[in-house]
């Protein structure tokens, strides 16, 4: 999978489990797998197949096209931007 594409994907499945209020553990628990292999999923340790995209898609209430960033979605767009910019504040206080 892309680089590019992998970062866009794990920082919305971040920005979607925080819209929701849910923890990685509920998260992973509604799609089968264990809160480890969710975890690597937003840290970008690892790909994600095309069926826990699936059901993360059906989850969220989301399509791929989404998820895959060829569509956009001003609503979730707005909290993905709020955990990018968390993210690189935590990137600029660790250095």
């Amino acid at each position: 999978m892309e680089e590019n594409v992998k970062s866009g994907i794990a920082v919305k499945l971040r920005a979607l489990r925080a819209k929701n209020g849910m923890t990685q553990s509920d998260v992973a628990s509604a799609l089968g797998i264990s809160q480890q292999t969710y975890s690597k999923y937003e840290k970008q340790d690892v790909n994600i197949d095309s069926a826990t995209i699936v059901k993360i898609c059906e989850y969220y209430g989301i399509s791929s096209d989404y998820l895959l960033g060829i569509k956009d979605n001003s609503d979730i767009d707005i909290i993905v931007n709020k955990v990018l910019s968390k993210i690189n504040d935590e990137k600029v206080k660790g250095e």
